[in-house]
């Protein structure tokens, strides 16, 4: 925020916004959990069928094969995952407050036209609903019959995350949108020289919407989104230190 000529408001913050820095602190929290962990499991011998390859099997004297080690859970892994599931469910529900905070405020909306914004507060509700449907613990299933009684619920776990991410990017889209119809309908707004290109990378996306006028803004949001879940997946891969300031900063390769 350095830098930035915002007039401060005569009022606090909802605490939704007090709120983030917390949220963002678990993700991350989460997101560093997950890399260790995957790091010990996806190179140990854990699941089953284990495939050992040549550089290992000639320590032995034989050439690569795939054996039965009688394994087929780590339980680590799977909390990994839920507590991305979590960190992505509670941002999504503070996604949704953030909306509503737009949608309902006069000042910071001026003249909205609810025929060009009045959907988004409703799909933004359902995104939410969604996440705290999916944000549930991964049990192990009940045994079954036979030798192999014991499915794991290692892919169900991914599975949520991986649909959480994009719930998330989802309402963070909205967020995005009417963040950038907010600043341009008060005119007295200006973004900290670090967020400039984060308001120009969305507007080359979804540019504002004049007063009093209609426009059908669907498409844009669509291409807004499957920009910033590119552009956020390239920020969670690179290294931290390779990093860019904002997540709308990174290159795509």
């Amino acid at each position: 925020m350095k830098g930035s000529p915002t007039p401060r408001r005569n009022k606090q913050s909802k605490v939704v916004v007090r709120d983030l820095p917390l949220m963002l602190g678990a993700a991350y929290k989460a997101q560093r959990n997950a890399k260790a962990i995957a790091e010990k499991v996806l190179c140990s011998a854990h699941d089953n069928p284990l495939w050992v390859p040549t550089d290992q099997a000639s320590k032995v004297g034989v050439g690569p094969f795939v054996c039965s080690n009688g394994s087929y859970h780590t339980q680590i892994g799977i909390v990994a995952n839920d507590e991305l599931s979590r960190a992505y469910a509670d941002l999504t529900v503070m996604g949704l407050g953030l909306v509503q905070a737009y949608y309902s405020d006069p000042e910071a909306m001026p003249d909205q036209e609810n025929n060009v914004f009045g959907d988004i507060p409703m799909n933004a509700a359902d995104w939410a609903d969604e996440a705290r449907t999916l944000a549930v613990p991964s049990i192990m299933p009940p045994p079954q019959y036979g030798q192999n009684d014991m499915p794991s619920p290692y892919m169900r776990a991914w599975n949520k995350v991986d649909r959480l991410e994009r719930v998330l990017i989802g309402i963070l889209t909205q967020v995005a949108t009417m963040a950038s119809q907010s600043i341009y309908m008060r005119g007295d707004l200006k973004t900290s020289p670090a967020l400039t290109p984060t308001l120009q990378a969305i507007r080359a996306c979804t540019p504002p919407v004049t007063p009093h006028t209609r426009r059908t803004i669907g498409h844009e949001m669509d291409i807004l989104f499957r920009t910033m879940l590119a552009k956020s997946r390239a920020y969670s891969a690179a290294d931290p230190e390779d990093r860019s300031a904002t997540v709308m900063e990174m290159k795509l390769s």
